[in-house]
């Protein structure tokens, strides 16, 4: 009976044998997955950082254009351009202003306000690749930004006097 037990015991050995290996296999997936999901969306929070800088700025060129009275379509040209001045390649820029929007939401969107103020708004969509989600099927995302600015109502002037009272500060 012992001898059966001891050849049993050595059986069971042997075919447990291999199963560390699949075992850690399947912990280094799910590592690796881990890690890959990790760098991909900490991808996707600095690309969309980025786009909202560049989109923050392109409002500001926008509102400027509006400023000088252009059309929409110079505005926009603009707006894309300091988007892509950024280095985005984005797949759609959309300026609206009040004038721009259609009659029934001129009531109630925030660009058309009671205090006459020219405000335009910016809206900006790329798509951001992924690294190691192409694995699991994932090959990108969606990334939106929105801003508003208005137009300056003062020009700022500087003036620098060079005229004898100040000559002895300046070189």
């Amino acid at each position: 009976m012992r001898a059966f037990m001891s050849r049993w015991f050595k059986s069971l050995r042997r075919a447990e044998s291999g199963q560390s290996v699949i075992i850690l296999a399947i912990g280094f997936i799910a590592l690796v997955g881990f890690v890959g999901i990790t760098t991909d969306v900490s991808l996707m929070f600095v690309r969309y950082s980025q786009l909202s800088r560049a989109v923050d700025s392109a409002a500001i060129s926008a509102a400027n254009q509006m400023r000088q009275d252009r059309n929409l379509a110079n505005v926009r040209l603009a707006a894309t351009q300091f988007i892509e001045f950024h280095g985005i390649d984005p797949t759609e820029v959309e300026v609206q202003t009040c004038l721009s929007l259609p009659e029934d939401q001129r009531a109630t969107d925030e660009l058309c306000s009671d205090d006459n103020a020219k405000l335009v708004r910016v809206t900006a969509r790329t798509i951001s690749p992924t690294v190691f989600m192409r694995l699991l099927g994932i090959q990108s995302f969606p990334l939106e930004a929105s801003a508003v600015s208005q137009t300056a109502s003062i020009d700022v002037v500087l003036v620098m006097d060079v005229s004898e009272s100040m000559l002895r500060y300046t070189t």
